[in-house]
């Protein structure tokens, strides 16, 4: 009735289809009020126990008082705008509250208060961020990698999480927001244009550097995952797409603090793709030793063991002349090679387990002990003993480091200055044969 009241010539319509006069009353606009009343009173009829209805008569209507006050609420972090409307001492009507706990704080005892507070936003939010936990150091073979807590990290953050953590990252989070970390950060904002969520980015990635952190990764999201397949697009906002290039141009720490921001573009949508172009970013920057680099490392430490025994290679390696003084020039090949593949396999792989740490042990051992039965000319079994000594000190100080990694700057301190003394003592014979050659000159 109410679509029709001012349209007389469909009352006309109305007569003639159902062979009956249409009332158009002067309350037309409250004839829903009136239908649902006559609903209920249809309905009451019918039951057989007859209650009592608490419904005003005239009298009660007459005299009713209405005073309607406007306030926040306070039972959570939304902070609703109440209109509180008062029709008696008992009477409450609250409008404006998200949950039962604005009408029930505001006096409306006709609602009950939950046990415990409800907060969807809370609960997202510790759902995103706080339920994941990150490995600790120890246990975080790549080391530390820094995540700020921005933009598309609100949707993604789980993801990166876990597949960081699957790598053997410790997955570092962002401050949460706040003025004091926007603050931080306000120096390298390029454009005052941009949204507030863009600028906290600085502050976010400001209080990684401040904080240590030497990785940090922050992609450029092209494409989310498309949860609706019938949805026309998925692709992001401009700022959240490029935003970590206004970072990587313009805060200044990344470069002066030699920080690996790493910020590839990538697309969400393309499972096949991005697992591609994931493997594609990482592999340059968290190398490992590659089977081609151990097989052909492999190959050449066996071609230069072998020189050692077999006279021919020997020759070889002097270029086909026989050697004078040095028989084995060639023979701090197989050092640096044997040192270079340790660093790499350690900055890749810096867990070294009870089991590796024994195997080193034994190999060290054992070589010690079969160069010290052995009769090399200028090789004493003190300095075997000397050497041996040194390289179970090295162990040592390499499973401290993996264990007490705040103490790392204090352990590589320690290592330089061992091997500083251990190139002394290798060098000490000579030093003295340069001194009393020069004494003898003089």
């Amino acid at each position: 009735m109410e679509k029709v009241k001012d349209k007389r010539f469909e009352l006309v319509d109305l007569s003639k289809l159902n062979s009956e006069e249409v009332v158009r009353p002067n309350i037309s606009g409250i004839m829903g009020a009136f239908g649902c009343a006559l609903i209920a009173k249809e309905e009451y009829e019918k039951t057989t126990k007859k209650q009592e209805s608490k419904l005003l008569n005239l009298q009660g209507l007459s005299n009713i008082e209405l005073s309607s006050t406007v306030k926040r609420c306070k039972g959570c972090l939304n902070k609703c705008l109440l209109t509180i409307n008062k029709f008696a001492e008992n009477e409450i009507f609250i409008s404006g509250n998200r949950c039962e706990n604005g009408a029930f704080l505001n006096g409306d005892k006709s609602t009950k208060k939950h046990e415990q507070n409800i907060n969807l936003f809370k609960y997202k939010y510790d759902r995103l961020f706080k339920y994941y936990k990150s490995l600790p150091i120890e246990e975080a073979k790549r080391g530390e990698i820094g995540i700020p807590r921005v933009l598309n990290m609100y949707e993604d953050y789980p993801f990166w999480h876990t597949f960081f953590t699957t790598l053997g990252f410790k997955v570092v989070l962002s401050e949460r927001s706040s003025k004091k970390l926007y603050q931080k950060g306000i120096d390298s904002i390029a454009s005052e244009t941009v949204c507030y969520p863009g600028k906290m980015v600085h502050g976010h990635i400001q209080s990684l550097i401040d904080r240590g952190i030497k990785t940090i990764f922050y992609p450029s999201i092209t494409n989310e995952y498309k949860e609706d397949k019938s949805a026309d697009n998925n692709y992001n906002c401009p700022v959240v797409i490029s935003y970590s290039e206004v970072i990587k141009n313009n805060l200044e720490d990344i470069r002066r603090k030699n920080i690996k921001y790493l910020n590839p573009f990538l697309s969400l949508n393309n499972k096949e793709r991005l697992k591609h172009r994931l493997y594609d970013v990482l592999k340059d920057e968290f190398e490992n030793i590659s089977k081609k680099e151990r097989i052909s490392s492999g190959i050449l430490m066996m071609v230069l063991l072998l020189s050692v025994f077999i006279s021919t290679l020997n020759l070889i390696w002097h270029g086909f002349d026989y050697p004078v003084g040095f028989e084995y020039r060639f023979s701090f090949l197989i050092s640096f090679l044997a040192i270079t593949l340790a660093y790499k396999e350690f900055i890749s792989n810096e867990n070294l387990s009870k089991i590796k740490i024994a195997i080193i042990f034994l190999l060290g051992a054992g070589s010690s002990l079969w160069i010290a039965f052995i009769d090399y000319e200028g090789l004493t079994k003190m300095k075997v003993l000397i050497t041996f000594l040194f390289f179970t000190s090295y162990v040592i100080l390499l499973k401290i480091f993996n264990k007490f990694k705040s103490s790392k700057a204090i352990i590589k301190i320690a290592i330089a200055l061992i091997v500083s003394v251990e190139l002394l003592v290798n060098a000490y014979s000579w030093i003295i044969y340069i001194i009393t050659s020069m004494i003898c000159n003089l």
